[in-house]
Order: C-alpha cells, then sequence, then structure tokens
C-alpha cells in the first residue's frame, strides 16, 4: 500500500511535540533524501535481475513506488513541522553526490550479493522505523514510521526469498554471507547515513528550535533510542537470518555472532 498523509491525518498531529524532537527531525530529513532519491537505485537493480522479470516487475510495481511514498510522506511532515528548513536546497546538495554512486558497476558483482544487499539495507529500515514508531513523542510521526516499518518488513521478505534462490544457484557460501552483511551495514553507515547528514544541516537557512547534529553524535543518539525502544532480539533475528539460511557453517555462525552480541547487550543494527 503507498503511503499518504490523509487530510484527516493531520488531526494525529501534536505540533508542539513535534517541532522539537530533533531525532525524529533527523531521520524523516535522511529518509526522504534517500527514499526519494530510489529511481537512481531502483535503474541499477533493473540491469542487475534483467534474467528475472518477477523481481524487476515488483521493483517497478511495488517497491520503487512505496519507497518513494515514504520519502514523499516524510517531505510533506517536514515541511508542515519545520516550515522554516529550506528541504529542496539541502537535497540537490545530496542528491548530486548520490546519484552516482548508484551507478550498477558500484553495486555488487553477482545477483546474490546484492540480494543479500538489499536485505540488510530493509533490516536497517525497519529497526530505525520501528524504533521511530515507539519513541516518536507526535502521533503523527508514529502513525508514518509504523506504516513505513510495515512497508519495510514486507520488502525484506520479498528480497529474502530471491536471496535465498539466488545464493543457492551462484553457491554463495556462509563465510562470504557474513562478509558481505558486515561490509553493506559500513557502507549504509558511510554512504548512506553519512552522505545524507552532511548535507541535512544545509537546509538550516533559519533557526531552528533545536541545535543541528553532527553523524557521530546523531549514530550515538540513534544507538541510544534502539537501546531503549526495539528489542534487540528481533533486529539480530532479521539480520541474522540469510547466514542462517546458508548450509554448512551457516547456522553455527550465525549463532555464534548472535552469542557475541547477547553477552556485549548489543544489537547487529
Amino acid at each position: 500500500m503507498v503511503l499518504q498523509i490523509a487530510h484527516a491525518d493531520w488531526e494525529r498531529l501534536d505540533e508542539r511535540a513535534a517541532e522539537v524532537d530533533r531525532l525524529v527531525f533527523y531521520a524523516a530529513t535522511i529518509s526522504s533524501f534517500l527514499e526519494i532519491s530510489i529511481e537512481h537505485y531502483t535503474a541499477s537493480l533493473r540491469q542487475i535481475f534483467a534474467s528475472e522479470p518477477e523481481v524487476v516487475q515488483w521493483l517497478d510495481s511495488v517497491w520503487e513506488p512505496e519507497e518513494r511514498a515514504h520519502g514523499e510522506a516524510m517531505r510533506v511532515y517536514l515541511a508542515r513541522v519545520w516550515p522554516q528548513y529550506n528541504w529542496g536546497r539541502a537535497y540537490a546538495g545530496f542528491v548530486n553526490q548520490y546519484a552516482p554512486l548508484c551507478d550498477v558497476g558500484l553495486m555488487r558483482p553477482a545477483p546474490a550479493r546484492e540480494m543479500l544487499a538489499r536485505c540488510v539495507t530493509e533490516c536497517e529500515a525497519a529497526v530505525l522505523y520501528r524504533t521511530l514508531a515507539n519513541m516518536a513523542s507526535d502521533p503523527l510521526a508514529k502513525h508514518l514510521f509504523h506504516s513505513m516499518y510495515e512497508d519495510e518488513i514486507s520488502h525484506y521478505k520479498f528480497f529474502f526469498r530471491w536471496f535465498r534462490i539466488l545464493r543457492e544457484r551462484e553457491g554463495l557460501g556462509a563465510f562470504s554471507v557474513f562478509s558481505e552483511t558486515l561490509s553493506r551495514q559500513r557502507k549504509a553507515l558511510d554512504e548512506d547515513v553519512g552522505l545524507s547528514l552532511s548535507h541535512v544541516n544545509n537546509g538550516f537557512l533559519k533557526p531552528m528550535p533545536f541545535a543541528p547534529l553532527e553523524q557521530n553524535t546523531l549514530i550515538t543518539m540513534a544507538q541510544v533510542a534502539l537501546e531503549d525502544h526495539f528489542p534487540f532480539e528481533t533486529a539480530r533475528a532479521l539480520m541474522l537470518k540469510p547466514l542462517r539460511a546458508c548450509s554448512g557453517w551457516g547456522k553455527p555462525l550465525a549463532s555464534a555472532v548472535d552469542m557475541f552480541y547477547r553477552l556485549g547487550q548489543r544489537g547487529v543494527v
């Protein structure tokens, strides 16, 4: 279902609570940048999965429309709650740098690896949106982030089904899956969150009700929010599911990673 903010939804808005919620502002802005730009990523995915008509059809009819709708909903929410923020200026700088990073030549060299990367990204997005839905002080923000969480879980299920098909076909082993999972997590922080955040503050042309954030501070705030508002068992189950699906060392390796994070009381996202 394509997310939209209906006229009646604005009745949920607690504007006074919303306008001082700095973490929601940054999460909404970063997600709006990334998800409105989804067409650049989809173009490369169509090439990678050109031999799988079901995947291409789903990307065109479900994934891209729903992801773009998330971004548009966040952009509209930002414009209503923080009208002094110049979203267009900040986004223009972001997309000029981000679009070239979506070139097919810079992505995973095999379809199974790219499907795995999609699983990791959808898992991280689902965890973030569920956390924000739990912690946001504004009821409308809660509603929007929960709807986005449900979409991301649905996307994850599709990507995971096709990861299993392609992993078996390509013989992708457990240690490669583990390495690729870690690599995609690091890249998400650097290219997705990091690049987005480097442009978010460029929209601060008029006074905002909070001070700007830098990447390390935002990541720390997000980690605290995750600890307080999201069950790590759920996050680990999603993130380690592709590894558990691998034959041979997959399940033992996933169990070892899970135990490591349990002992350290940390999540994998």
